[in-house]
C-alpha cells in the first residue's frame, strides 16, 4: 500500500481516504498568474481605496500547478551502501572486472510516513509585480501592508495572518493557494492612470519650518511621484519599478500613462464595533458587532512610553483633511521650538503633520491620524498619538463614530 500511495497523484490518494489534500509543495503554474494588461482609469488625484469582491481564480489551475510524476519504471535503488557512492562505484568496478553480473538485491527504502491531514498548498515564489498583487488584493479588504512594495516582510506576513485568521484558513502567514483563492484573481490587481495638467496644478512646494509651514495656505503633494504612490498605496521605488519605460521621474509630464496598483473598489466599509490597538505589534485592529476581526492596519506609536500605557478609552472627534494646531512646549526636542513663543496653525493638506484625516481620543492629546510620510509608519516616532498611512486613516475614520470604545494594549 506504501508502495502505491507513492504512485498515486496526490488528490487521488486523499480522494480515496475521504478528503482532499494537497502537497505543501505543488507549484502554481506561471499561466495562472499572468498578469493580464491593466485596464484604464480616469479619476482625478487623490482617492482611498476600498473593496470589492473579484472572480477567483480557478482553483483546477491553482491547485493543480503541476502534473504528478508517472510511476517508477524501475524498482528504487534504496540506500547507497556504507562508504556512500565512492564505495558503490568500487563494488561496481569489482563485479565489472570479475566478468560477472551482481545479484545483490539492495534494500527497499524505508517506509515514509504520511498524513491524510489537510495542508495548503504553497505557491511557487511570486514575482514583484504578483506581490504587488497579493499585497493590493488584501489592502482592498482591510487587511493592510502599510505600503505595497513587491516583497513579502513581516508586515505582508503580519496582514496575511490577519486575513487567513479573519477568513478561518490555516494561519500560515505566506501566501499559500488557499489565501489566494479566497483573494480573488491578482491579475484584477492593476489599473493605469494618466498624469493631467491639473495634476501638476495641485503640487506645492513645502517649507521645512514650523513657521514657514503656517504661512502657506496648503500641504499638497511636491512630486507627481508621491501623488501617484499614495493613490496606489504604494512605495514610491515600487511605482518606478512598475513602469520601467519612464524615465522622467519624480515629475513626468502630462500624458503620461503609468501602472499602478488598482485599489480604488468603492465598497461600503465594515463599521468598527471595537478597536484594539497592540503597542507591541504596532497594529490597530478593528472588530465589528460579532466581534470578528475585519480589519487591520499597520502603525507608529508613540516616542514617550508614558505616553502609550494600556487604557480603556473612546472615539471622540472625528475630523477628515483636518489643520494641526502645532505647540511648541510639546515639541521640546525641536531646536525650532525655542523661538516660536505661541502656538502655531499648520494648513491642511496630505503633507500636514497628521495628514488627511484625524480620530480623537478621550484621552487627552491622543488621537489616530494620518502621516505626511506614509513610507515611515512603524517606526516610534508620534507625540501620544498613533500614526497610519493617510489612506488607512481615512478608512478607520469612516469606520468608526463618536464613542466607539478603544483599547490600547500591550
Amino acid at each position: 500500500m506504501l508502495a502505491l500511495h507513492r504512485q498515486l497523484p496526490v488528490v487521488l490518494l486523499a480522494a480515496l481516504a475521504g478528503c482532499v489534500t494537497f502537497s505543501r509543495y505543488e507549484e502554481l503554474p506561471a499561466a495562472a498568474l499572468d498578469l493580464p494588461p491593466p485596464k484604464p482609469i480616469t479619476t482625478a488625484l487623490p482617492s482611498v481605496a476600498v473593496a470589492q469582491p473579484q472572480r477567483a481564480l480557478p482553483l483546477a489551475d491553482l491547485i493543480m500547478g503541476r502534473a504528478p510524476p508517472p510511476p517508477a519504471a524501475f524498482p528504487s535503488l534504496g540506500k547507497p551502501p556504507a562508504g556512500g557512492f565512492q564505495a558503490l562505484e568500487k563494488e561496481n568496478r569489482g563485479t565489472r572486472d570479475a566478468g560477472r553480473v551482481s545479484t545483490k538485491t539492495p534494500p527497499p527504502p524505508a517506509p515514509r510516513p504520511f498524513s491524510l491531514e489537510p495542508r495548503p498548498a504553497n505557491l511557487a515564489p511570486l514575482s514583484f509585480r504578483q506581490i504587488i498583487a497579493l499585497q493590493t488584493l488584501l489592502d482592498r479588504r482591510n487587511f493592510s501592508c502599510n505600503c505595497a512594495d513587491g516583497r513579502v516582510g513581516f508586515r505582508t506576513h503580519a496582514a496575511l495572518r490577519a486575513f487567513q485568521a479573519a477568513h478561518d484558513l490555516p494561519v500560515t502567514g505566506d501566501p499559500d493557494v488557499a489565501t489566494v483563492v479566497a483573494l480573488d484573481d491578482l491579475g484584477s490587481a492593476f489599473t493605469t492612470y494618466t498624469v493631467t495638467d491639473d495634476d501638476h496644478a495641485q503640487l506645492t512646494q513645502n517649507p521645512t519650518t514650523w513657521l514657514a509651514k503656517s504661512q502657506v495656505a496648503r500641504l499638497g503633494y511636491p512630486t507627481i511621484l508621491e501623488a501617484i504612490a499614495e493613490r496606489g498605496h504604494a512605495a514610491q521605488q515600487a511605482i518606478r519599478d512598475l513602469n520601467p519605460q519612464v524615465n522622467t521621474w519624480p515629475d513626468p509630464p502630462a500624458g503620461t500613462t503609468l501602472t499602478i496598483p488598482d485599489v480604488d473598489k468603492n465598497e461600503k466599509l465594515p463599521r468598527a464595533a471595537r478597536i484594539r490597538i497592540s503597542i507591541g505589534g504596532k497594529l490597530i485592529r478593528v472588530f465589528d458587532g460579532a466581534d470578528k476581526l475585519v480589519a487591520q492596519f499597520p502603525c507608529s506609536i508613540a516616542r514617550d512610553p508614558q505616553k502609550r500605557e494600556p487604557c480603556e478609552i473612546s472615539v471622540a472627534v472625528v475630523a477628515p483633511n483636518p489643520n494641526y494646531t502645532f505647540d511648541p512646549a510639546l515639541f521640546s526636542e525641536d531646536p525650532e521650538s525655542a523661538s516660536i513663543p505661541t502656538k502655531l496653525i499648520i494648513p491642511p493638506g496630505p503633507r500636514n503633520p497628521v495628514g488627511v484625516a484625524w480620530v480623537g481620543l478621550s484621552k487627552s492629546g491622543y488621537g489616530m491620524h494620518g502621516t505626511p510620510k506614509p513610507e515611515d509608519i512603524g517606526k516610534t516616532e508620534s507625540h501620544g498619538c498613533f500614526r497610519l498611512s493617510n489612506w488607512n486613516a481615512l478608512k478607520l475614520l469612516h469606520m468608526v463614530e463618536i464613542g466607539t470604545p478603544v483599547s490600547v494594549e500591550e
